[in-house]
């Protein structure tokens, strides 16, 4: 039996305490326990660590590419939009998650020759509010960029709303993209370019390293990266192409995704707007 400690303010802490010798594993969440206490679990129990690629110990680890995929939004950006005003609007400065894709948005922005901010130009708290805020203070800023780059989606809806109300079109006026490729995302106005997490992959290979490390106590430590996918639609400026319905179902050309890491760590050159794109099933709408 494998549990994943997905808690926060202190509720995580008191279940790990109440189920540590009870199961086999735990599949802990980056974050959710101190790391004085996942090491003292690990005594009594195999720990798989998820989305925390920082992690320095020798448990096992599994999570997204973070940094490689908001460099590839930023680079999409760069080279198809031509945009060079960028602003990224992070999450919580303890998130792993932030502090990564920021990293990812500045090798972008240092690999095209432009200056490399020291910090986020503003934090969203990886909420929706968060996000409105941010929003905000860049239009207030005298300046605002041509793209803002949202740490996550939530951010990104929080966003939109502030521009819509301020009359503000997306793209023509100001781009905005987010992270994470929730639900919702494809059914803004406009959709939502994002980076697509492997939400799946991630918990299947997370559960597969606790069974391993469970059969085999000794093995060498396992450290997965799994690779993201960017889901390009028209708020950043790319047109969406729509298609026939097919089988009753509104087929949508609204999204590239990106091919994974190639055998050297590497992914192909940053897809362009003109590039066909891939047909996605818009199955359902948005509950009001």
């Amino acid at each position: 039996m494998a549990v994943l400690i997905a808690s926060t303010r202190g509720a995580g802490r008191k279940l790990a305490r109440h189920v540590v010798g009870q199961v086999d594993g735990l599949v802990v969440l980056a974050r959710s326990l101190p790391v004085t206490d996942i090491a003292a679990f690990s005594r009594s129990v195999p720990i798989v660590v998820l989305a925390d690629r920082s992690n320095r110990s020798k448990l096992d680890y599994v999570g997204a590419d973070n940094r490689g995929g908001m460099r590839e939004l930023t680079a999409h950006l760069l080279s198809a939009h031509r945009f060079t005003r960028l602003a990224f609007v992070g999450g919580p400065a303890r998130s792993p998650d932030s502090r990564e894709r920021f990293a990812g948005f500045c090798q972008a922005l240092r690999e095209a020759g432009l200056p490399v901010p020291a910090q986020p130009a503003a934090d969203g708290g990886f909420t929706e509010a968060g996000g409105a805020r941010a929003m905000r203070a860049l239009l207030a800023s005298g300046k605002p960029p041509q793209a803002v780059l949202f740490g996550n989606d939530e951010m990104a809806v929080g966003g939109l709303q502030v521009l819509r109300a301020a009359r503000l079109r997306v793209p023509a006026n100001i781009a905005v993209t987010g992270f994470d490729g929730i639900a919702l995302s494809r059914h803004l106005q406009p959709p939502l370019t994002t980076v697509r997490q492997p939400m799946r992959d991630l918990g299947q290979q997370a559960v597969q390293l606790l069974l391993a490390r469970v059969a085999a106590p000794s093995s060498r430590r396992q450290s997965l990266v799994l690779p993201t996918q960017l889901v390009v639609r028209r708020s950043c400026g790319c047109p969406a192409r729509r298609a026939a319905a097919v089988g009753g179902f509104e087929m949508i050309d609204e999204t590239t995704a990106v091919s994974p890491l190639n055998a050297f760590g590497q992914r192909p050159a940053p897809s362009k707007c003109a590039h066909p794109l891939a047909v996605e099933a818009a199955s359902s709408r948005r509950q009001s």
